[in-house]
């Protein structure tokens, strides 16, 4: 694929170079399911034809999907394993090296924007997660759609995540003091990767001075319920719209 023609932010997350080793990407580059939120949001939001642009798409699990459904994807990530992964198996989509932090695509470009899989929650500081909020909402043609996933941080009240097993457990134990907070970054459970959690009340604040609309949320079993998505969903989807 060459050189990145891009310039990385000089802000550039921690958790870059972790998504860029091997070990780290193989383990997630086999799964091309969709989830059930995104199921009942795509089917919703897109329509074929419409251009989509897949933020931090890994190994090109959605943007497979989404060209499934006639839909005519880009996908952009800055991990150049897991695009040498994706442009191996599906040759005929589009990939390219970059980072939402800097995007290249022109103004008002695309339909869609989507960050699937919490990639949002992965960028640090909190002024590059900003700062890729922005990106997406110029990129976007009006009336477009922003969907992302992220983590809640309320869930260490009470989700039933954390009794999974003894690491999510201990994880629960370790962070449940931090859920007072709207917000905190933490690390993941092999301490490698800071990983954003928030309440989704922030969530939803957090996008309004880029200028979007909150449309809707679906948490665990595509709830929208405010309050158990809040307290009970490890992470909900967000729906946006650039008015």
């Amino acid at each position: 694929m060459g050189a990145p023609a891009y310039k990385r932010s000089q802000n550039a997350s921690p958790n870059v170079e972790t998504f860029n080793s091997e070990a780290a990407s193989l383990e997630g580059c086999s799964t091309y399911q969709l989830f059930p939120q995104e199921r009942v949001l795509f089917r919703k939001f897109y329509q074929s034809g419409q251009r989509v642009l897949d933020l931090a798409c890994g190994a090109g699990r959605a943007t497979l999907r989404l060209w499934e459904m006639g839909l005519a994807v880009k996908g952009i990530d800055l991990s150049e394993f897991r695009l040498a992964t994706a442009q191996r198996r599906f040759p005929y989509l589009h990939f390219e090296l970059g980072d939402y932090c800097e995007l290249r695509e022109s103004d008002e470009s695309f339909d869609h924007v989507l960050i699937s899989f919490n990639g949002l929650d992965y960028t640090y500081p909190e002024v590059n997660r900003e700062r890729a909020i922005r990106n997406c909402f110029r990129v976007l043609r009006r009336g477009g759609t922003f969907i992302f996933s992220s983590h809640s941080l309320k869930s260490l009240y009470c989700s039933p995540w954390y009794f999974r097993d003894w690491k999510e457990l201990k994880f629960k134990l370790r962070h449940t003091l931090t859920a007072v907070r709207e917000k905190a970054y933490l690390y993941n459970r092999g301490n490698r990767l800071l990983v954003f959690h928030a309440s989704p009340d922030y969530v939803i604040r957090q996008t309004k001075p880029a200028g979007f609309d909150f449309v809707e949320m679906l948490g665990f079993r595509n709830s929208r319920n405010r309050l158990f998505n809040t307290y009970c969903s490890l992470w909900n989807h967000y729906v946006f719209r650039k008015p």
